[in-house]
């Protein structure tokens, strides 16, 4: 048993890497945690403009269509199609994605409560990539980020 926990703590696991994903109407809002911590949080329009370990790990938010609201499939395509481009350069690339409706790792808790719980999740140093949370705070970004908490087990469905 001495030889085996010997071996298990001298063995070095590559770092885990998580990006969590949420599609905005014109760019990508994303959260890298590596080994379960907060280290990069940014946006991008399309896969070729930054700079990300597309051979991790990866969640994406995606919407939900509901039959009785039909005017709104549009905007939701677009949004579908905002993360294709990035799933494609995932799967190139040899990493794992999975995909979460908002229903599945958030609930029905509104933003600005959502977001305020993930903050308490995070460290001062991990808080220190965010905006704060005022008026007018990038939700997409937020939604990143408490997504990425959720997938790690950091954080609840709704709480």
């Amino acid at each position: 048993m001495k030889l085996v926990s010997w071996l298990l703590g001298s063995l070095q696991l590559p770092p885990r890497t998580l990006v969590s994903v949420d599609p905005g109407a014109r760019l990508v809002y994303f959260a890298v945690f590596k080994d379960g911590r907060l280290v990069r949080v940014g946006q991008a329009e399309n896969p070729g403009d930054v700079d990300l370990p597309y051979g991790g790990e990866w969640v994406f938010e995606t919407p939900r269509r509901y039959k009785n609201r039909s005017n709104t499939h549009r905007d939701l395509a677009r949004l579908e199609a905002r993360n294709d481009r990035f799933i494609w350069r995932v799967k190139d690339a040899g990493g794992s994605y999975e995909k979460a409706y908002p229903s599945v790792w958030k609930g029905n808790v509104p933003k600005g409560i959502h977001h305020r719980r993930a903050a308490k999740k995070l460290t001062s140093k991990e808080l220190e990539l965010l905006p704060p949370l005022e008026e007018g705070y990038d939700h997409n970004l937020w939604d990143a980020v408490a997504l990425g908490l959720w997938k790690l087990g950091r954080m609840r469905r709704g709480r």
